[in-house]
């Protein structure tokens, strides 16, 4: 089961897939830091790996500097993406369309103020899990 965690949803149901060894869990920065910077909130991860190790499943964890979302209640097709937390201002943008999305302003991957609050989120992460 491969679910993307945006910080709402509950986690999946590990009960109902006992015919996998594993999960693969794509997660957003966003649903983690998005209450202002240096603010975590890692239980989101923490009670899915902790569900996972507890029924002896693997897990791989992708995080993401960007949130896909549906940009329509009725078409679920329809896609756009929270591409940093709010609180995260960047200093160059370019304005893009993510599929059928509406048009509006993205950050250029080498924004320096996104990439470093990034950057100082992963760090964050990698010592929370080790």
């Amino acid at each position: 089961m491969d679910q993307l965690l945006s910080g709402t949803e509950s986690f999946f149901t590990i009960e109902s897939a006992t015919y996998m060894s594993g999960f693969a869990m794509r997660v957003s920065w966003n649903a983690f830091e998005k209450q202002g910077e240096g603010i975590f909130n890692w239980s989101i991860l923490d009670s899915g790996l902790s569900a996972l190790k507890s029924k002896g499943k693997k897990a791989s964890v992708t995080m993401f500097s960007f949130q896909p979302i549906k940009s329509s209640p009725t078409n679920s097709s329809l896609l756009d993406v929270i591409p940093h937390p709010s609180w995260v201002q960047p200093t160059q943008t370019y304005y893009g369309i993510f599929k059928d999305a509406p048009c509006r302003p993205y950050p250029v991957p080498w924004d320096p103020v996104v990439n470093e609050k990034w950057f100082q989120f992963l760090k964050a992460w990698a010592r929370h899990i080790y």
